[in-house]
């Protein structure tokens, strides 16, 4: 029996010498924890440079955009302020909209300007003020309230207004027109 346990020392340490290489050679197990550990550090430094370049980018942008707008003042030098023009007073209208559903009626205040020291064009102005008036409330007058609601429409009636009271001058032309009170009821 001497050499039976003999044996069966050696094949238990055979067993126990293959059984640690055994283990070695095993596949390490999948480990949640150390996956999103790595993924997060990896993660967050991206983050903390895209951010730190964000920063970066916006500080050079904005030295870059006051340095460019420094440059066009300094160009263009100090601005000529003009005189302001010449204003002629048209007076309130009280002038009924087109629509038919729901009466409407729109209360204008205008002023026309013109050019300073054109005497010609203000004496022209003054005779031709009906004539003024009478473009300004047909047109008004041909316009339904949803069309003078928006500030964009308004500016499209100004302009228009300006070609009409332009066809009727001889001596000049209007640069602006103001409207005083723009009211629609």
């Amino acid at each position: 029996m001497g050499e039976e346990e003999k044996e069966g020392k050696e094949e238990k340490e055979e067993l126990e010498i293959e059984a640690p290489s055994e283990k070695a050679e095993e596949k390490p197990k999948f480990n949640l924890g150390a996956i999103i550990e790595w993924t997060l550090s990896h993660v967050l430094q991206l983050v903390i440079a895209a951010i730190i370049s964000g920063v970066v980018a916006f500080i050079v942008v904005s030295q870059m955009r006051a340095k460019v707008s420094e440059e066009i003042t300094v160009q263009a030098g100090p601005i000529k302020k003009e005189a302001p023009p010449m204003t002629f007073d048209l007076g309130i209208f009280q002038i009924n909209t087109a629509d038919i559903d729901e009466p409407h009626f729109v209360r204008l205040k205008i002023y026309i300007a013109y050019p300073e020291k054109n005497t010609p064009l203000s004496m022209e102005l003054a005779q031709r003020k009906y004539q003024i008036r009478d473009v300004i409330i047909s047109t008004v007058s041909s316009m339904k309230k949803d069309e003078l609601d928006e500030p964009i429409e308004r500016q499209e009636l100004k302009e228009r207004l300006i070609k009409l009271i332009n066809n009727l001058l001889v001596n000049g032309e209007v640069m602006d027109l103001y409207f005083d009170e723009f009211t629609v009821f």
